[in-house]
């Protein structure tokens, strides 16, 4: 999970390059029947099945695949792009992904390196029937066909080779955005492809999801997700997932997200948050949401991105310092919300998350008497953090249910006194829990905590 990134990948002797549509065929001369259509963003390419009636039965989505890439490439104009389907199929007796006799989109511009990765990948599978397949085995597309959510990197030399066999190559090819997603038909229950997107730049999530949004509406697919520093987030039950998956609370959307400072990687990140769903065990905030115990990381970016599905665009921002809350209404225990907050690296010690809690605690005492910590123990938190490369958690217990102003850390450490707030004017007035959703999307909430 530590694992070493080489960020001095070599790329491909002119994979910059373009080739004309008559050289692209010729670079793909194993496929005798290559048809395409070309359009004013890119083209689209299809092999023709000697055998109609056969091709129909065993690639049962193919042309739904191809009319979902016919109104993607009709309004995506970015410069330098494939979009291919990994598709389930028995191979050997055993279930696979493969793109081969799939249907796929390049730019306009036919960059060789992409073009070299497409050629590539025709003869990998990853496998996605076996029980005890390795990580390896199963691969990104794999991963992204059995959870059945969507998958991303900013750059993604931020994978290890096992999350990502193909990572080398993709580099090679001049890779660097990706995004995965699973794709669902009219049923919305079973996976049927993965649709993936690699770009030699950084993927604008808002735009390519706005425009896959308007594609899967006209073709009948869908996918899940689609269809809607002192930093923090708010997550709430996702009814869509619950929709695909039948599993309400193993899924939560972000409803805010507040930032006191703003970067490049923040941006990303923010823009991220909306398209990956947080769920159950997954991330710090999944540890939250199965446990409902409040959580803290010292170091996100110790974490994969099997753990954690925001870990590369974390690591980009620079976030490590993670704490995590669930909040349930008084009146209804199915009124929950997961607040998630990001510390600035240098306030890593204890006395400082201390401070911040004894804070937190006293807003929701004051301002939040509608909501309560879901777990019913204020005084416990579990702490999450990798140890001989696994992932481990053990609790810390504040040992004083009311949050005094000495907190006994632990039996071996000495108490620590705690930083003195001032509170903020009207902090006596109380919320409902809709109230506190709707307070949180105020655009001039911003706040810090004192660097001392």
């Amino acid at each position: 999970m530590g694992e070493h990134h080489d960020f001095l990948t070599s790329r491909l002797d002119g994979w910059n390059e373009e080739y004309s549509l008559a050289e692209f065929k010729e670079f793909f001369n194993n496929f005798d029947n290559l048809s395409s259509e070309e359009y004013d963003r890119g083209f689209i390419f299809w092999t023709l099945p000697k055998n109609l009636k056969k091709s129909s039965s065993s690639n049962p989505n193919r042309a739904q695949f191809q009319h979902l890439l016919e109104e993607i490439i009709k309004s995506y104009a970015f410069p330098s792009h494939l979009l291919q389907f990994w598709a389930p199929k028995v191979v050997g007796g055993k279930r696979c992904l493969t793109t081969a006799d799939q249907p796929f989109a390049l730019a306009w511009n036919l960059r060789k390196g992409l073009c070299g990765y497409r050629r590539h990948c025709v003869d990998y599978r990853y496998f996605v029937g076996e029980l005890g397949a390795k990580e390896e085995e199963i691969g990104l597309p794999g991963r992204v066909f059995r959870n059945g959510h969507i998958e991303s990197s900013p750059d993604l030399r931020l994978y290890s080779n096992t999350e990502y066999p193909l990572r080398d190559y993709a580099a090679h090819c001049g890779g660097i955005g990706y995004v995965a997603l699973p794709l669902f038909g009219s049923s919305r229950k079973q996976c049927i492809g993965v649709l993936e997107l690699l770009s030699t730049r950084y993927i604008h999530q808002p735009m390519a999801f706005k425009i896959l949004k308007k594609a899967f509406k006209k073709t009948g697919l869908s996918s899940t997700h689609i269809g809607f520093s002192s930093d923090y987030r708010v997550w709430i039950p996702c009814v869509q997932c619950g929709y695909y998956t039948g599993r309400y609370l193993s899924c939560m959307k972000r409803t805010a997200f507040r930032l006191a400072g703003q970067n490049i990687g923040i941006s990303h990140f923010s823009d991220a948050c909306k398209f990956n769903n947080l769920q159950s065990r997954k991330g710090i905030a999944g540890i939250v949401l199965s446990t409902k115990k409040p959580c803290l990381c010292r170091n996100l970016c110790d974490l994969s991105i099997s753990g954690y599905p925001l870990a590369h665009y974390a690591k980009q921002a620079r976030l490590s310092f993670c704490f995590a809350i669930c909040l349930q209404s008084v009146y209804s225990s199915d009124e929950i919300c997961i607040v998630e907050f990001f510390f600035h690296p240098d306030r890593r010690e204890d006395a400082y998350l201390w401070s911040f809690l004894h804070l937190l605690f006293q807003i929701m005492e004051k301002k939040l008497s509608s909501l309560k910590v879901a777990s019913g123990v204020e005084e416990v938190i579990v702490e999450v953090g990798i140890k001989n490369n696994m992932l481990a958690s053990f609790e810390l217990d504040f040992g004083q249910p009311k949050m005094s102003p000495y907190i006994q850390q632990k039996k071996h450490q000495n108490a620590k006194e705690l930083t003195t707030f001032c509170p903020k004017a009207g902090y006596d007035k109380v919320y409902s829990f809709s109230d506190f959703l709707e307070y949180l999307q105020k655009p001039n909430l911003c706040w810090s905590l004192p660097s001392n």
